[in-house]
């Protein structure tokens, strides 16, 4: 068999391999804490916490709770022109560090290893976000 074959099939035979192994172990052994239980009530408390501080009632819209590779806790406030001073301060009040973005137009925030991101545009809100597993958050967490 030519060398150009042999090549061939066992960069076809690596790849078949990788792509076996992360169909069917996708979760990194370090997301294990961002999918806990501890992880979910930080971040739906979290949620709970920073609605209180917003709304007189406590209640956000469109909140939604999920775990698929880590706890997400989210709420939309995209029509309701929440200012970003606003989210600003409360979250500051709540402890949350303000971290510098990576991304025009979003936010981020650190708390005990956790984080909180924000969308806006015209210096209004749009998504925010609690999540579990930020590395960088947890990096600082450790760190101090």
């Amino acid at each position: 068999m030519p060398l150009l074959h042999k090549v061939t099939i066992s960069l076809f035979t690596v790849f078949v391999v990788v792509w076996f192994y992360l169909a069917f172990f996708p979760e990194p052994v370090l997301n294990k804490q961002a999918l806990g239980p501890e992880a979910k009530d930080f971040v739906t408390h979290s949620l709970k916490e920073f609605c209180a501080g917003l709304y007189t009632d406590g209640i956000c819209p469109k909140i939604v709770i999920a775990g698929k590779q880590r706890w997400v806790a989210s709420t939309y406030l995209g029509g309701s022109d929440i200012p970003t001073q606003q989210t600003d301060s409360i979250l500051a009040g709540q402890g949350w560090h303000k971290m510098p973005a990576d991304y025009e137009r979003t936010t981020v925030y650190c708390k005990q290893g956790y984080s909180a991101r924000y969308d806006y545009k015209a210096d209004y809100v749009g998504t925010l976000s609690f999540a579990a597993g930020s590395h960088v958050c947890e990096k600082i967490a450790r760190a101090n």
